[in-house]
């Protein structure tokens, strides 16, 4: 079977003369209905009216490109229907079940938050406000990041996410004691990489005190350290991932 050509969307007597084209008499009993009416004979306007319709529906079927739901068709299992405007497909064959709430026989293909972008021309596209997507897009095979991707918390004990994935985290903390260990704002999912802890000169140290981190001991969500002697006030930063 060879592929057909582009139609060309003409609707048969869409130009007809007043009088020319009237409805067809009845649809479901076909040209039998002129045994009865017209001694067999068609009319011309019965004639004009049947091919019209058909061309019409057509039509129809070409700008919807997928047909809108309808009350009184019976759905096969893995039909494609539009119901303002969201594309359903039927889970089993059902008949008068509308696709927004009958969600035990309809599923959604494709909805408006998914639908493409426009393309505008070879480098741009035009996209809702608020656009989802099922996957990631890339750029250049590249993927796309967002602001949610550079999580964080700007305070004084706060910590910034990359994503790559490393967390960098920093804060104060008081002690009074030559060892210890500082909470940060979040745990490391995996490693912590490097801690450095800076006196800053608090009253209780007469002398800039020297801060360790104790590598051995620390971990994901604990920050230990040692000092020559009780820092006071400290800061800390810390990098992992």
């Amino acid at each position: 079977m060879n592929i057909q050509e582009k139609p060309d969307y003409l609707i048969f007597a869409e130009s007809a003369k007043k009088g020319e084209v009237s409805d067809f008499p009845d649809v479901s009993r076909g040209w039998g209905i002129t045994i009865e009416q017209t001694g067999s004979k068609p009319p011309m306007e019965w004639m004009n009216g049947a091919f019209n319709r058909v061309d019409k529906n057509m039509l129809y079927l070409l700008q919807q490109g997928v047909p809108e739901w309808n009350e009184s068709v019976k759905y096969p299992a893995n039909a494609i229907i539009k119901y303002n405007g969201v594309l359903y497909t039927a889970i089993v064959e059902n008949d008068n079940a509308k696709p927004s709430t009958n969600t035990t026989k309809w599923t959604t293909v494709i909805e408006n938050k998914y639908l493409p972008a426009n393309k505008i021309n070879n480098k741009k596209y035009e996209v809702a406000i608020e656009t989802n997507f099922k996957q990631r897009p890339k750029f250049n095979d590249n993927d796309i990041l967002s602001v949610n991707d550079f999580g964080g918390m700007l305070n004084e004990n706060g910590y910034q996410k990359l994503p790559s994935g490393l967390i960098i985290q920093w804060g104060v903390a008081n002690s009074s004691y030559i060892r210890g260990e500082v909470i940060p704002p979040v745990a490391f999912p995996n490693r912590v990489l490097s801690v450095h802890f800076t006196d800053t000169n608090s009253e209780q140290a007469t002398n800039s005190t020297s801060i360790s981190w104790r590598y051995e001991s620390t971990t994901v969500n604990r920050l230990t350290w040692s000092a020559n002697e009780p820092p006071g006030l400290f800061s800390f930063f810390a990098i992992g991932y």
